[in-house]
């Protein structure tokens, strides 16, 4: 029911989330910056199907100016933590190398993704809960929200 993701693929994400923040992004050190969400998906296979058609797709961008990157996620490592929360609640992506298990909650009630930058900041993007936002999707196979009306990050799994 799990795969394992290839590193480059880590890497490529670190790298692409780190852009998009630099792009979009008041310096605090060490501190929990909020990125406004605009897409969480989560898709699961169904039964009999395999665990490698799993996806997780999650895009968050704030103004311009409003937050910046702290930290070198390549020179310093990272780590990037993805939930889907619901009826089954499911934790992910602690450490360098893990195996995806993350499924559509079904029901879901949130989600949010959170990149923890060594010697740096972390960058947390909230979707649904307390930040709000439109749940498209909500079965077995698929669990999508869409644009989060507020920026704030649930508490720390």
């Amino acid at each position: 029911m799990s795969y394992l993701l290839p590193m480059r693929k880590v890497t490529r994400l670190m790298a692409g989330a780190s852009v998009l923040l630099a792009a979009s992004a008041p310096v605090a050190h060490a501190a929990e910056q909020v990125v406004r969400g605009r897409l969480f998906l989560v898709t699961g296979p169904s039964a009999g199907m395999s665990p490698s058609k799993r996806h997780v797709l999650i895009y968050g961008a704030d103004f311009p100016g409003t937050t910046t990157v702290v930290g070198d996620p390549l020179a310093n490592g990272a780590m990037l933590l993805v939930a889907a929360n619901g009826r089954t609640s499911i934790v992910d992506g602690r450490g360098t190398r893990r195996q995806v298990s993350i499924v559509p909650p079904n029901p879901g009630t949130d989600g949010v993704m959170v990149l923890s930058i060594n010697g740096g900041d972390s960058y947390c993007v909230p979707f649904g809960g307390a930040a709000g936002g439109k749940i498209i999707e909500n079965d077995e196979e698929t669990f999508r929200i869409a644009h989060p009306r507020f920026k704030e990050c649930p508490e720390a799994p």
